[in-house]
């Protein structure tokens, strides 16, 4: 239990101490995604995009969890 209590609370007194959330996260977070993918991430998609996603659905898979099969939203 001590291993990890003095775990975090040298976590917490970096933060507390920096008072800089971009310290922590860049100190004990690791990067995985560029600035330039995660706004490609971020992004509402387009009309086109969502409508051709619901078009390639299978018409007659089984409804997934909100009820609804493809053949509702080709339809709708």
């Amino acid at each position: 239990m001590d291993f990890y209590k003095n775990l975090y609370a040298e976590s917490i007194s970096n933060v507390l101490d920096t008072d800089n959330m971009e310290y922590f996260i860049g100190t004990y977070i690791p990067g995985m995604v560029s600035s330039e993918e995660n706004m490609m991430l971020i992004k509402c998609p387009d009309f086109s995009e969502i409508k051709n996603v619901v078009f390639n659905l299978n018409r007659n898979n089984a409804p997934g969890p909100d009820g609804f099969g493809g053949v509702f939203y080709h339809s709708c």
